[in-house]
Parts: structure tokens; sequence; C-alpha cells
């Protein structure tokens, strides 16, 4: 165990030295503040709501839209209350059932190694609710639910053989399928074409210009 914690420490530290690398190599004001400060910068982008609850002196507003952030983030996970093209939701109908399972079992490490990560996940997702929880910001949450899954399925692994497993995984692989690719397709069928990309890329990619739109 200890080396295994060692490793992970360093591949933490050389990921960091990495990014910090990259903000050196072209170097930008504007990013380095980013990254220093992510929540200051992701308020310039909020609405007028989220705005106000941030620059006022009282914290009830705050935990106001903290408790609609929580709502609207497991609203999206049922896909049921709020549709979502996020696939991953999927996985967390059998997350949750797998922690009681798993703490039913006495396997109370697992279950809290599980939970503690889809607990990352709701708190990071909650924080992307105050801009729309687009579809670019599943990369950082996508991971900590797929680990919280994968967790559970090395100790509870006997699962694999209930009469149930594979019909579920079928009717999941399929949900993942659909809901994955709708997303896509729409963009490609869409009629109004690709133009509305042009609206952010010049700001948000400034080095990296679409041949289509305006320079």
């Amino acid at each position: 165990m200890p080396p295994k914690t060692l490793a992970s420490i360093c591949a933490v530290v050389a990921g960091a030295a990495l990014t910090l690398l990259l903000l050196d190599l072209n170097y930008n004001a504007n990013n380095v503040i980013a990254v220093a400060n992510p929540v200051e910068k992701m308020l310039t982008f909020v609405d007028t709501k989220t705005a106000n609850a941030a620059a006022g002196s009282s914290l009830a507003p705050v935990v106001v839209l903290l408790f609609e952030g929580v709502g609207s983030v497991l609203a999206r996970y049922t896909f049921v209350l709020h549709s979502s093209p996020r696939p991953t939701v999927f996985l967390t109908w059998l997350i949750v059932p797998g922690i009681a399972c798993a703490l039913g079992r006495g396997e109370r490490r697992a279950a809290l190694q599980s939970l503690a990560l889809m607990l990352a996940a709701i708190s990071i997702d909650t924080l992307g609710v105050r801009r729309g929880l687009k579809s670019e910001y599943f990369i950082f949450t996508d991971p900590l639910i797929i680990l919280a899954g994968a967790v559970l399925l090395e100790r509870l692994r006997d699962l694999r053989f209930h009469k149930w497993a594979y019909g579920i995984g079928i009717a999941l692989l399929g949900l993942h399928i659909a809901v994955g690719q709708s997303e896509p397709l729409k963009y490609a069928l869409k009629q109004s074409g690709p133009q509305s990309i042009c609206e952010w890329n010049s700001y948000y990619m400034p080095l990296l210009p679409l041949p289509w739109c305006p320079s």
C-alpha cells in the first residue's frame, strides 16, 4: 500500500508540474488568473442572480442557490426528472444501490470510497449548474463517477453472476450508446450549420481559429 500511495502522489505532482509548464510555455496572465482562482473566473460568466448573491453581504441567497444547484444535479442524475445528453448518469443507477449493497455486506471501505467520489462529483457539478452544466464540464466529474463504479465492481465481483446482471447490462449499454450519440447527431443533422461556434471560438481559442469563421 505505501508504494502505491507514493506512486499516486508522484503522479499528481508530475501532472501539476506539466500543467504549470504549459502555462509558462505560452504565458498569458488571464490563464494564470483562471488557474489560481477558478471560482472567481467562473463568476464572470454566471447569471445575474448568482452574481448578486456572491456580491451580497448575506449568506442566505448563497445557501438557497447551493440547494437549488444540488437539486438540479440530482434531477439530472435521475434523467427522468431532467433529461441530459450525459450517458454517465445511467452508471449512477448502479452506483447508488451498489453503495447500499456494499454496506449491507460489510464492505464499508468500498462503500465510503464510492460515496466520497460521488459526493465530489455532485459538488463540482453543483458549481457548473450556475453556468448551465454544459457537456464540456463532464470531463471533470465523469472520471469520478466511473471510478466510484469501478471501486464497487472490484469488491462485489459475484454480482456479475446474478440472473439479472446480463439483462440490466445490455439495457444500460443500449441507453449509453443512444444518449451518448444524441448530441453529435443533433449537430450533424441540424440545418443551421456550425456557425454558432464562431460566437465563442475567437474568445476562447484565439490561437486556433476555425477556417469557416470570419477573422
